[in-house]
Formats: C-alpha cells, sequence, structure tokens
C-alpha cells in the first residue's frame, strides 16, 4: 500500500511540474511574440514588408548602370537578424514623430510614407496601403506604357504629332504647379518630346495627347502586366496606394518591363523634372534624384489639397526609393513637410550606411 502510495505521489509531483512547465512555456511564448512585434516594425505593422524576419531573397542583379540595376534572379536566403531590423524600427518611429508633430499643429490632414531599401528589396512605411489620389503621379505609368508600345513597333520615337487642339489649353488652368515650358498650338512635336514634357514638366496637355493617341490602350496594358490599378488620367477617379504606385519605379530601376535603354531614359527624365521641392529639396546638392511630383484638389467645404512625390534617391552605393503623399490645406506647407521627410530618411540612412 505504501508502495502505491508513493508511486501516485511521484506521478502527481511530475504532473504538476509538466502543466507548470506549459503554463510558464506560453507566457514565454507570448513575451517572444510581443517582443518582436514590439521591435521588428512589419511583424506588429502592416505598412511594412520584407525586412520583417520574413524569408528573404538574395537578388542578382546585372549590375549598376545608367540609373538602373537589371535584376537577373531572385534565389531564397536567409532571415533577417534583429541588429539588421532594428535601424529601420527607429526611422519608422522617427517619421512617425514627425506626422504627427505637423498633424496636431493642424498642417497635416493624412500621410503617407513608403520607404523601400533597394539594395536589399527591404520596405516600411506609414498608411503605405491606404488609399490616394495620384494626381500627375499617372503620367509616369502612362509614358512607361507608350515606351513598351514603342518596343513592340505599334509606335517610333520620331513620329511626329500634331497638337491641333487648342481646347485642350485649359488643361493647364487645372495644374496648381504649371509647365515652366508649354506646348503651342499648330506646332509637330515627336513622341519622344511628348513624353518627355509629360514628365520633366508634368504637362497635362502632353499627357492628354498622349492619352488620346490610342485611346488608353498602352496604359491598360501596363496595368494588365504589372497589376498596377492606374485609373483614367486627368479625372479625380484615381486612387491607388503608395505601395501599389512604387511598383511603376522598381520596374525601371530593375529594367524588368522596358529595355535597358528605355528603363534608364525614362529615369533620366525623371532626374530633369523641374519641381525642385518636396523630396529634391531635402536632399544634399549632387545626389541624383529621379522623382515625380503630383497634385490633386478635392475641394470641398475643407479645400483639401494632395501633393504627392514618388522617386529613387541614388545614395551611393544603396540607393533607395521613397514615396510621400500628404493631404491638407496649404499645398507649400505641405511640400515642406515632405522636405522634412526626404531629409530625415535621407539622413538615417547616411547613418546606416555611411
Amino acid at each position: 500500500m505504501k508502495r502505491i502510495n508513493s508511486i501516485e505521489t511521484v506521478f502527481k509531483k511530475k504532473l504538476i511540474v509538466f502543466f507548470f512547465g506549459l503554463f510558464l512555456g506560453g507566457i514565454g511564448g507570448v513575451i517572444a511574440i510581443s517582443g518582436w512585434n514590439n521591435f521588428f516594425p512589419g511583424s506588429a505593422n502592416p505598412d511594412s514588408g520584407a525586412l520583417l524576419g520574413e524569408d528573404q531573397a538574395e537578388e542578382a542583379r546585372e549590375g549598376f548602370e545608367n540609373l538602373i540595376n537589371p535584376l537577373l534572379d531572385c534565389p531564397a536566403r536567409e532571415r533577417y537578424t534583429f541588429t539588421s531590423m532594428l535601424p529601420y524600427k527607429k526611422i519608422e518611429e522617427k517619421l512617425q514623430s514627425l506626422v504627427d508633430k505637423h498633424t496636431q499643429l493642424n498642417q497635416l490632414k493624412t500621410a503617407g510614407i513608403y520607404v523601400n531599401d533597394l539594395h536589399i528589396g527591404s520596405w516600411f512605411g506609414i498608411n503605405a496601403r491606404a488609399t490616394m489620389l495620384p494626381g500627375s503621379l499617372v503620367k509616369l505609368p502612362l509614358v512607361v506604357g507608350h515606351l513598351r508600345a514603342v518596343e513592340a513597333n505599334v509606335y517610333s520615337l520620331d513620329q511626329k504629332i500634331l497638337f491641333n487642339r487648342p481646347d485642350l489649353l485649359n488643361l493647364y488652368d487645372l495644374q496648381l504647379v504649371r509647365p515652366t515650358v508649354k506646348l503651342e498650338v499648330n506646332q509637330s512635336y515627336t513622341l519622344q518630346e511628348i513624353m518627355r514634357r509629360s514628365i520633366v514638366y508634368s504637362d497635362n496637355v502632353a499627357a492628354a495627347l498622349l492619352e488620346d493617341l490610342d485611346n488608353r490602350r498602352s496604359l491598360d496594358d501596363l496595368i494588365a502586366k504589372t497589376h498596377i490599378p492606374i485609373n483614367p488620367l486627368l479625372t479625380h477617379g484615381n486612387v491607388l496606394t503608395l505601395k501599389e504606385y512604387s511598383g511603376i519605379f522598381r520596374i525601371l530601376y530593375n529594367a524588368s518591363f522596358l529595355s535597358d535603354a528605355n528603363s534608364s531614359l525614362v529615369l533620366q527624365w525623371l532626374t530633369q523634372a523641374d519641381f525642385v521641392a518636396g523630396i529634391s529639396a531635402g536632399i544634399p546638392a549632387g545626389t541624383v534624384v529621379a522623382h515625380k511630383f503630383g497634385e490633386a484638389f478635392e475641394g470641398g467645404e475643407e479645400e483639401l489639397t494632395t501633393i504627392n512625390d514618388c522617386g529613387i534617391i541614388y545614395y551611393s552605393p544603396f540607393p533607395y526609393l521613397l514615396c510621400v503623399s500628404l493631404k491638407g490645406k496649404d499645398p507649400v506647407q505641405l511640400a515642406t513637410i515632405i522636405k522634412e521627410i526626404s531629409t530625415l530618411v535621407y539622413q538615417e540612412f547616411a547613418k546606416r550606411r555611411p
């Protein structure tokens, strides 16, 4: 009887220890997951991705030249470590503080930020998956779509287009930041020049001529192949996210949609953009920036304006992509805040990759 009681006692003790171990293990798991979410930006933040402990891909590239770095292969690689991801979390926190400050000062209604480290393909952001009004940002995919048609021999870069539509001139009145050089009625321009003006000067009329050239078929082809959801040009119905829109810059940088030469050509035009506020203003002189600016006026009682700026900052040798969309009442103030954001991101990247 004593022997049986002894066995039962031992069994009960082991059972208690077993369940106590399970209890401690569960607490430990909760703490571990909580800690992971606190320290790794995208594990808790749906606006971050790929630098969050997920399996990454070591990108095999042809080599950087003429603003592009063609992507050749993307095999799997090991997960990132805690120390390699922590700097991104710090940048994200500083950006959030900056946005909060201007929101509290009633200078911002909404803000979206997307940052992609093109060296490793990792990204993070603030409201990067929230929809925004892209405005003139859509001129870039419109041009890319037509260059794709040129490569398919549908058009040629040197073919002439006669501008004989004076009724289109009122499109300039819709632009807050108007082109410094405008098209002239009854003048002929090459297709290449029309595309260049659409990007460099963000010319509404040039973009309208491109759209009329093929009734938007080239843009529809780009949408079908890249899955970037762009609606018709020059309407107020355009809504997409910064993360979605950033894809157009990645396919240019990777030279994965156009030829190397044409990808480089578009990026060269983007470096010549005559809008020098926003992202460019926050970058030190001498650093190349290939970017596209866009604006959209909502009207209504608050008369809100959306100012967008998206582009590649060629911080050598580690370029990164920055896209910002801000909504507020004062477009000049919004451009100044974009400059602040651009400066902050540049300084943080410079610290991380001196």
